[in-house]
């Protein structure tokens, strides 16, 4: 039986799962599924308490089809798709490389984008079954 780095006499040691030291059952913690001892918690942990820095066109992707719409559904066509396309883009960008934030804003822009082209696209489709003598 291995004793503890931290209490000699304490007989029931395991190894940390991060430096492989014995520690007793006082001196590890259980954190994201693994048995650690403090100093490999907080290395751990040091990552996970920050913020993250929002992704530089995350914005972007909810005011594009914002922009289409005020303009009074002009642009709509154009920057619905665009601001489906930069939505998906910034999600992409924060799963593969998962220091940036905005996801969101990104989710956001997507559904903004979804709601301007869809009803835009219904009243096209309506007007030319009405010039067509359809409707």
């Amino acid at each position: 039986m291995q004793s503890c780095t931290n209490h000699p006499y304490a007989a029931d040691a395991q190894p940390c799962e991060g430096c492989g030291q014995p520690f007793c059952e006082l001196c590890r913690v259980e954190i994201m599924g693994r048995h650690l001892c403090l100093a490999c918690k907080q290395g751990a942990v040091a990552g996970v308490m920050e913020r993250k820095r929002q992704h530089p066109m995350a914005i972007w992707s909810l005011l594009t089809p914002l922009f289409g719409y005020l303009l009074c559904g002009v642009l709509v066509p154009v920057t619905g798709a665009l601001g489906i396309y930069l939505g998906n883009k910034v999600l992409r960008e924060i799963e593969l490389e998962g220091h940036w934030g905005g996801r969101s804003l990104a989710l956001a822009g997507i559904v903004t984008s979804v709601g301007t082209l869809l009803p835009w696209t219904l009243s096209v489709i309506a007007i030319v079954l009405f010039r067509l003598g359809v409707l």
